[in-house]
């Protein structure tokens, strides 16, 4: 076997562990990949005529209130502007980035928070949530945890442990922190609530319907509340009653679609169709509806006397049923194949990965498992293009992937895109930060960049991470040595 070969599989076999820098190393005389996805930008609305910072955040907190999320995220960012040594208002932006899902831009929000106030208690539990949203659970668990060591009087952390477990489903663990929480604010309607969906897991129905009015003392408008002891009813075949808490949470918050297919259900049971077809048609008019939801449609329709239109349901209900059941079977099939393939590539047998891999994306074209590893092989290879089209699939289907982001800033670091590559090792390191080999590549680029005291405490945060590696120590002194 010649020397390049050799290579290539003993960077297939690195890349496929936690620790990715081996493969880079193995990689770096050979290809790079290209990133074409950019960061998410912001439509800037046409500023406000008032200029101060504390006006601006007013206007964030009232936009807020009111639900219009975008608008008040445009507002908090013109504050932060105003005054960025404002812990508070940094903690606020990363709020606003969590209630719109953006996570990647939420933590950096947080942790300048957190840099000017390491104790404040919103900027700890909101970036816990970031992590918890990107799905690293475990630094969203230190987060929470740390937030309770700093606040040990105070029911918030607590609540996000408990609903950090009942993520996990252990229900179990949920119900400790969240009793905890209610011992320390027994006023906490959201610690109830969860409180109420760990005991409903556990098979503690009453107890759950306890906690749910404990909830409801305290905000008799908690939509969630209302639909939680629908749900419960609707277990107990308490009908009438289910129905009546569905529509009350139907009512406070219309839009929620888990709350209109349970009502649209439960006036189906109660024989009350023509409510359920006007519940349950806004859900079930786009292409892509579930199947259960036009299930449900259908059946509404027929007890209605439309027949016409139940059939016409039914057949789409029939369709889209099939096209989810084959879905999961091939995304099921092609995991199995991309996992296998990966062995196969661990111990360099690339042509049986490869035919292993093209097997699985003729099962699922954008299976990301699949995708990631077709774009290492293909980096070892040389083969620029297809790497890069591939490793922009895997990116696209899980954009929380920090290996996928990693790989993606090594080939663009070696097509000689720094800005680029400076940003895929910085989203890698924002989703986890034990990511040493992401640290050295950012000193890497740094360094070419002429920009030595960055390189410097590149270097030096991989080390403290991994502080055995000698890569990492002869970086950290060449660096430095050469710092003009």
């Amino acid at each position: 076997m010649n020397r390049f070969c050799q290579q290539q599989g003993e960077a297939i076999r690195a890349l496929g562990g936690r620790r990715l820098r081996r493969a880079g190393r193995a990689f770096i005389i050979l290809a790079g990949l290209w990133w074409g996805g950019a960061h998410a930008t912001l439509s800037w609305p046409r500023p406000p005529h008032e200029s101060s910072a504390a006006e601006l955040s007013r206007q964030a907190r009232r936009t807020v209130a009111g639900h219009r999320l975008g608008r008040a995220l445009a507002f908090f960012q013109q504050a932060v502007r105003l005054n960025p040594r404002d812990a508070t208002l940094q903690a606020e932006l990363g709020e606003a980035f969590n209630a719109l899902g953006r996570p990647l831009e939420a933590i950096p929000a947080f942790r300048a928070a957190l840099q000017l106030n390491p104790l404040l208690e919103p900027a700890e539990i909101g970036l816990g949530r970031a992590y918890q949203h990107v799905g690293n659970l475990e630094e969203a668990r230190e987060w929470f945890e740390r937030a309770t060591r700093d606040h040990p009087g105070s029911a918030p952390p607590l609540v996000a442990r408990g609903e950090l477990e009942l993520e996990r489903q252990d229900y179990a663990a949920a119900t400790r922190y969240l009793e905890r929480a209610i011992a320390l604010d027994p006023s906490s309607v959201a610690a109830h609530v969860d409180l109420a969906a760990a005991l409903e897991a556990r098979g503690q129905p009453q107890r759950a319907l306890d906690e749910l009015d404990a909830a409801l003392r305290y905000d008799p408008r908690s939509a969630a509340a209302h639909y939680f002891r629908a749900v419960v009813h609707k277990e107990r075949n308490e009908i009438r009653a289910a129905l009546e808490e569905a529509r009350r949470a139907a009512q406070i918050d219309p839009h929620q679609p888990r709350t209109r297919t349970l009502l649209g259900e439960l006036e189906i049971r109660a024989g009350e169709c023509r409510a359920a077809v006007r519940a349950l048609g806004p859900a079930a008019a786009p292409p892509n509806a579930a199947a259960s939801t036009l299930y449900l449609l259908a059946r509404a329709y027929q007890c209605a006397g439309k027949g016409d239109q139940a059939r016409r349901t039914m057949m789409r209900f029939a369709a889209r049923s099939r096209q989810e059941h084959a879905g999961q079977a091939a995304r099921q099939q092609a995991d199995s194949l991309a996992a296998e393939a990966g062995d196969m590539a661990r111990q360099n047998r690339l042509q049986e990965a490869m035919e292993l891999l093209e097997r699985a994306l003729a099962q699922d074209p954008d299976n990301a498992s699949a995708q990631g590893l077709l774009a290492k092989i293909y980096f070892s290879e040389g083969k620029i293009g297809a790497a890069r089209d591939a490793i922009e699939r895997a990116v696209k289907r899980n954009p929380y992937q920090p290996e996928y982001l990693y790989v993606r800033g090594r080939v663009l670091e070696q097509q000689g895109d720094l800005a680029g590559a400076l940003a895929a090792f910085e989203q890698t390191v924002e989703i986890d930060p034990r990511e040493s080999d992401a640290y050295y590549e950012m000193g890497a680029v740094y360094l070419r960049l002429k920009q030595h005291d960055r390189a410097v405490a590149a270097f030096r945060q991989a080390l403290q991470l991994a502080p055995d590696d000698r890569d990492y120590q002869r970086a950290l002194e060449q660096a430095a040595g050469s710092k003009p």
